[in-house]
């Protein structure tokens, strides 16, 4: 073989080569009450010759037909109009040429929602002047989770978290510990959900605090929010556990 045909020869087996990721699907959170009508996964290979793309749901290769809901936009995987009953599950993007098939990592598309609270009308709360006192979010149907403020008589006067006053991040209660004067009101609970498209947050109805005289019996400390026997997390994830009691 002469020199020159050699290294076309190898300029032709450096130019092919099999598909390799630039760009894999992420899981996404999709809020069900969304106005977007349509959620996109991405997937881009590099390769030579040019990668085809496929897509499983679930384990299953999907029929990407022209005019259907799941449309093959390059490597992406858009999907028109949504739902959590044709849709949620786990996507994996399949990149091929002739040397070769690579498969992504597994992206969940998941369904998020908060509902409102409750139309009742709240009961007022009654403590004694001194006392440590817990007023209840009791927060709407929702998925994920939530994270809580509390309002006292209008917005935006929330409530700040000190060493008096604490607001569980896992149920919404609020806690008060030794009430005095300034606590009197009325108070709301606003809950905040968090997703990829969205933000969404809901208020409850108010409840009135109302304090009776002093009392000036003491009692031993008393644990009202306190953290599981065992968090998981991450490494590298921050976590938060938390305590709060009350006593006099």
């Amino acid at each position: 073989m002469s020199s020159s045909a050699a290294w076309s020869l190898a300029q032709g087996s450096l130019a092919t080569f099999g598909p390799v990721f630039e760009e894999q699907p992420v899981g996404l959170l999709f809020p069900e009450e969304s106005t977007e009508e349509q959620v996109t996964l991405a997937c881009r290979a590099r390769a030579s010759p040019p990668a085809t793309y496929r897509w499983k749901m679930n384990g299953t290769e999907m029929k990407l037909e022209p005019g259907s809901r799941h449309q093959l936009v390059g490597g992406n995987l858009v999907i028109m109009n949504p739902t959590k009953a044709q849709d949620a599950g786990v996507y994996q993007c399949l990149a091929s040429n002739p040397v070769g098939t690579v498969v992504s990592r597994e992206a969940v598309l998941r369904f998020g929602f908060l509902q409102e609270f409750s139309k009742e009308e709240r009961d007022p709360v009654k403590t004694h002047e001194g006392w440590g006192v817990m007023l209840p979010c009791n927060p709407p149907a929702h998925y994920p989770g939530l994270s809580y403020r509390w309002l006292l008589n209008e917005f935006p006067n929330f409530i700040p978290t000190d060493g008096r006053h604490f607001v569980s991040q896992t149920t919404g209660n609020l806690y008060i510990a030794r009430t005095n004067a300034s606590d009197l009101g009325n108070y709301s609970c606003l809950a905040t959900s968090h997703m990829d498209f969205s933000t969404k947050s809901v208020f409850s109805k108010f409840a009135q605090l109302n304090l009776a005289a002093e009392d000036p019996r003491l009692f031993a400390p008393s644990i009202k929010a306190r953290f599981p026997a065992e968090t998981y997390a991450l490494v590298g994830q921050q976590v938060t556990l938390e305590c709060f009691a009350f006593g006099k």
